[in-house]
């Protein structure tokens, strides 16, 4: 079983490795960021979290529970290790995100690339659903509500 926890000082070398090896990877105002300088940043913010599945670090993530617009959360990246997807780490990663956002927000809100087809089907099998667009950027923002 992977178990998730929050991203430590000692995993950045190996997260930004995670996060530089996904071309279509969005992150809204992160645009041009050097993968390992953005999660330095962000490591006080205790909304990065890391999967490991037998010590190896899995997959990274980065979300905001509380409603920041339109009633939502947002997921700012959700990147699993290229080599273990297709195995359920990815719905383990998604529920623990939702879990933590449908605490404190109604529904989930994230961008990803028009390009990025893999990841928007991911996406719409857990119930997200596109709800706008960023022309200039190429990116879909989906959506997910919080069941009642």
């Amino acid at each position: 079983m992977a178990k998730i926890r929050p991203l430590s000082h000692r995993d950045i070398p190996e997260a930004a490795a995670i996060l530089d090896q996904e071309q279509g990877l969005c992150m809204l105002g992160e645009e041009g960021t050097n993968p390992r300088q953005m999660l330095e940043g962000m490591l006080e913010s205790r909304r990065v979290y890391v999967m490991e599945l037998d010590s190896i670090l899995a997959g990274v993530a980065s979300f905001v529970p509380e409603p920041i617009f339109a009633g939502g959360g947002c997921i700012q990246f959700l990147v699993i290790r290229k080599e273990l997807r297709h195995n359920g780490i990815g719905r383990q990663f998604i529920g623990f995100i939702e879990r933590k956002i449908f605490l404190k927000s109604r529904r989930v809100f994230l961008s990803v690339s028009s390009q990025n087809e893999p990841a928007r089907l991911f996406f719409e099998r857990f119930g997200y659903h596109k709800t706008g667009e960023l022309v200039d950027r190429f990116e879909w923002i989906l959506r997910k509500d919080r069941e009642c």
